[in-house]
């Protein structure tokens, strides 16, 4: 008669203690994508790109616990969905007005981005690590390198960037 009790319990806190280290890191990264909408600088934006890679090896951490139905599952869709059609959230080379922020249609708010998550296709995805990662970045055209978005998307009050900014917001406190 093995009491396995001591075994379950560092288990629990074990997953636990990953959880929160991925909340945690993601919670850096809406401090720092708060001061990015801020202040759009090229280093708030660095600085945002830096939390975002600094908060993600936390979240991988428990995508093990995905393979025996936890509750992750519930939940997995909005966090860390892919492959991700960039040109449904926005402009991407040869589509200069694609995508939600630039239809001026969809509600961007975190309830009305996961309302139209995957809606009609899997990879539109809204929301989650790649689409703040696409939000950040920009469309990937380099073979040497991640994206390039500029600073300049996240003035306030000019084109569109309200409605990406407002993307960008929202995306991040839902994560």
């Amino acid at each position: 008669a093995f009491d396995a009790a001591p075994q379950i319990a560092a288990y629990a806190d074990f997953v636990h203690n990953q959880y929160a280290a991925a909340a945690a890191g993601a919670d850096k990264l809406a401090g720092a994508v708060d001061e990015l909408l801020r202040a759009p600088s090229p280093d708030t934006l660095a600085a945002a790109r830096a939390a975002w890679v600094a908060a993600r090896p936390a979240y991988l951490e428990t995508e093990a616990f995905r393979f025996y139905d936890g509750p992750i599952e519930a939940i997995e869709g909005d966090i860390n969905s892919w492959p991700m059609n960039e040109a449904y959230i926005d402009y991407v080379e040869g589509a200069p007005k694609s995508g939600i922020i630039n239809s001026g249609t969809d509600s961007i708010t975190a309830a009305g981005l996961a309302a139209i998550n995957q809606k009609s296709d899997e990879a539109d995805v809204t929301t989650g690590w790649h689409a703040i990662e696409f939000l950040l970045w920009g469309q990937d055209l380099s073979e040497s390198g991640p994206g390039n978005r500029r600073h300049t998307d996240y003035t306030a009050g000019e084109g569109n960037n309200d409605r990406r900014r407002a993307y960008l917001k929202a995306v991040t406190d839902k994560l």
